[in-house]
């Protein structure tokens, strides 16, 4: 069985892109366009891994993190978090949630298989 990835992006095109690039390798992908709607569809079925825009609308990454970290059941979920050169995130935030990787844009679609797969693999909680 493979993992089951959310990818959670507010850009169509990044979505589409990434998305298809990780099937390719294997994995179950579904997508959602901002927080609220990932929200419904974890609690709906919960994914080996989210990998969250952190600016969206209605919900942002961080807020979705922190979210999911507030319910027993989904706080083991790693979140890889994509970020905008320069964009910070509060350390509190990344230890009170599943965020494990911080990820900035722009990013190649290798480097994100690579650390898909670390995250996958076991590698631990590595923010970075």
């Amino acid at each position: 069985m493979s993992a089951s990835i959310l990818l959670v992006d507010d850009e169509l095109h990044v979505a589409q892109i990434l998305g298809r690039r990780l099937a390719r390798e294997g994995y179950d992908i579904t997508t959602a366009r901002d927080g609220v709607e990932a929200l419904s569809l974890v609690e709906a079925n919960t994914p080996d891994l989210v990998i969250s825009d952190l600016q969206m609308p209605r919900m942002d990454g961080v807020s979705l993190a922190l979210k999911l970290a507030e319910d027993p059941a989904l706080r083991a979920v790693p979140i890889i978090l994509l970020t905008a050169r320069g964009h910070r995130v509060n350390n509190d935030d990344i230890e009170q949630s599943g965020i494990v990787r911080l990820m900035a844009k722009p990013f190649s679609s290798h480097e994100m298989v690579t650390v898909v797969g670390e995250v996958l693999g076991g590698s631990g909680r590595e923010a970075a």
